[in-house]
């Protein structure tokens, strides 16, 4: 049997932090939105534009680069989720969970990848809603 150890940064629950490498590339958003009779894309979102969605298309928001904060906020808090989903999409040491609640399912999993003869690891949180799909990676 081969054992191993996960290395755990020790997190406040009252401290919304990010728990994974800390990272200088830029942030990058996307909506897809989508009804029956028309499709759109649209890259480097500002989150603010994130509160004006159509209500009888659908949304798909992809945030890739949760070590930024703020913007994991500001998108969380324009949909008003509550603060456990914005500590448990920053902590990348998470484990895996399905959260059903009135409106909404959260979602959190990991996703194995190559990387140079190597495999890692990697965090994407879901927030799936009415009309809409938000992925944090």
């Amino acid at each position: 049997m081969i054992g191993f150890r996960i290395s755990r940064k020790k997190v406040n629950p009252d401290l919304v932090e990010f728990t994974g490498h800390q990272n200088s590339e830029k942030v990058s958003t996307q909506l897809i939105s989508y009804s029956t009779d028309q499709y759109s894309f649209h890259k480097d979102i500002d989150p603010i534009q994130l509160t004006d969605l159509n209500t009888t298309s659908r949304h798909w928001i992809n945030l890739n680069g949760i070590h930024n904060i703020d913007i994991v906020r500001q998108i969380c808090e324009s949909f008003n989720f509550d603060s456990f989903y914005i500590q448990d999409i920053l902590d990348v040491n998470q484990s895996m969970k399905v959260e059903f609640n009135n409106n909404d399912i959260f979602v959190v999993l990991k996703s194995v990848l190559p990387n140079n003869g190597t495999l890692f690891t990697e965090q994407i949180s879901f927030l799936l809603g009415r009309n809409y799909c938000i992925s944090f990676q």
